[in-house]
């Protein structure tokens, strides 16, 4: 086997695992600042962490991401038609997101909220998670 052919594989590899641990993605409203204000992103779940990125043609160029393991993570409703945050609390980080329907945003958050209890449960007891609806 060659050289070439072997790094072909690995490759494949390591994009088939990427692909096995994605839980849901799809496109949400992020606030980015007071000048812009909501932007559509393109999310994706995966079994330790959300990401982000411009949109779905820019997914090898990850804008942000979300740990959601070994860190005190919180999912709450917002005051904002269809909102909900997800807050860091070891960052001091609040990320702002909207969905387009109830719907959309029950998934998005019963999913990472799920996600949480799952590696919680994995990794040991954790303080601090918080799925309070405002």
């Amino acid at each position: 086997v060659s050289t070439q052919s072997t790094g072909k594989t690995e490759w494949i590899n390591a994009i088939n695992q990427q692909i096995a641990n994605i839980l849901h993605c799809g496109s949400l409203k992020k606030w980015t600042n007071v000048i812009k204000g909501w932007q559509q992103r393109f999310f994706i779940l995966y079994k330790d962490r959300l990401c982000y990125y411009l949109n779905e043609d820019s997914v090898g160029m990850r804008r942000g991401t979300i740990y959601l393991v070994n860190r005190k993570v919180s999912v709450t409703r917002s005051g904002t038609r269809f909102g909900f945050d997800v807050i860091s609390a070891d960052t001091n980080t609040t990320w702002y997101l909207k969905g387009t329907s109830e719907d959309e945003v029950q998934i998005w958050t019963s999913k990472i909220y799920n996600r949480k209890l799952l590696n919680i449960a994995q990794l040991g007891d954790e303080p601090g998670l918080d799925t309070r609806a405002a």
